[in-house]
């Protein structure tokens, strides 16, 4: 019904069929007969398409560039959005590269008779492959990204092995951003002192972690020592998926950006940072990381940068 009655599916279907596009396909933006665009936030693979024959080719090839930070193009106002490169950075290597993993082409062959655990256990390199030309995300969590480049060399750009979990990070109704504000109501605060992790109930059970126990979330980058809440989707409460734990943002003394990653969007300009999610583990916390107060600090970057 959804398809046959809701405009902007029929004008996306129209617009699927007059390009020969698959119409299973979502696709990355496109224009509508209303002169707006439709753009799909989700992982994509880079294709090409010939629109008069249908065919489609998956874009194995990546670029790949090591860029210098230019102090000078900071303090001076030099920054471009339009030119190359996009940023406060000069380019100093730059190659072509191919997913050193494997074939994605044949992971996708894979995937479609094969369950996911399946296909990872028996094309695991090829499952690979599909991550490190697909445009999004930029961090897969239990995979590594590697690519080959031109000269031979093998590079890798994330490493989340080991971390199979996604970290989620957001607010709540109690606190809006970093409570600067909120943080100051005596009854906001009351309620929501401090961040937490959201743990739905049957990963919270696999691990041997009941509500209210303090756990550490790792990344590869850092961790954080917040208490669990445990939560069980099938109440009204809610709760996160199986292979997820929710942290919010709002506490200055339990900093989740320890976790998250640190690059950016710079196609075409947007410098949107990748805050939202991350690859990640978590366990119950050992007695040294558990905080005296509230007002200790328990998100530990493994890095920081000073000025």
């Amino acid at each position: 019904w959804v398809l046959k009655q809701i405009v902007e599916e029929i004008n996306d279907q129209a617009y699927k069929k007059a390009s020969r596009v698959p119409a299973n396909w979502y696709l990355v933006f496109y224009a509508k007969p209303t002169g707006r665009m439709t753009i799909w936030a989700r992982p994509w693979l880079p294709v090409v398409i010939d629109h008069k024959t249908g065919e489609v080719k998956i874009n194995k090839k990546v670029v790949i560039t090591r860029e210098r930070l230019d102090v000078d193009m900071v303090f001076k106002g030099k920054i471009s959005v339009f030119s190359e490169p996009k940023g406060p950075f000069k380019i100093v290597e730059k190659h072509e590269a191919l997913p050193a993993s494997g074939d994605p082409e044949k992971g996708l062959q894979v995937l479609a008779t094969k369950t996911w655990g399946e296909a990872v256990k028996s094309n695991r390199g090829d499952i690979e492959a599909i991550f490190e030309i697909a445009l999004a995300p930029a961090e897969v969590p239990g995979f590594a990204v590697k690519y080959k480049l031109d000269n031979g060399q093998v590079v890798t750009v994330r490493d989340a092995t080991g971390y199979e979990l996604v970290a989620t990070t957001g607010r709540i109704v109690e606190h809006w951003h970093t409570a600067t504000m909120t943080g100051r109501v005596p009854e906001l605060k009351r309620v929501k002192p401090a961040a937490y992790v959201e743990i739905r109930k049957e990963l919270a059970e696999k691990l041997g972690i009941k509500d209210g126990d303090w756990v550490t979330v790792e990344s590869p980058r850092g961790k954080v020592t917040v208490k669990a809440v445990i939560l069980n989707p099938r109440t009204g409460l809610g709760g996160p998926r199986m292979d997820y734990v929710f942290i919010p943002w709002f506490d200055e003394n339990k900093l989740a950006n320890a976790l998250t990653l640190d690059n950016y969007d710079v196609q075409p300009y947007f410098f949107q940072p990748d805050y939202k999610t991350c690859a990640a583990r978590i366990r119950k916390a050992t007695s040294d990381e558990i905080p005296k107060s509230d007002v200790e600090q328990t998100g530990k970057p493994k890095y920081s940068i000073r000025v």
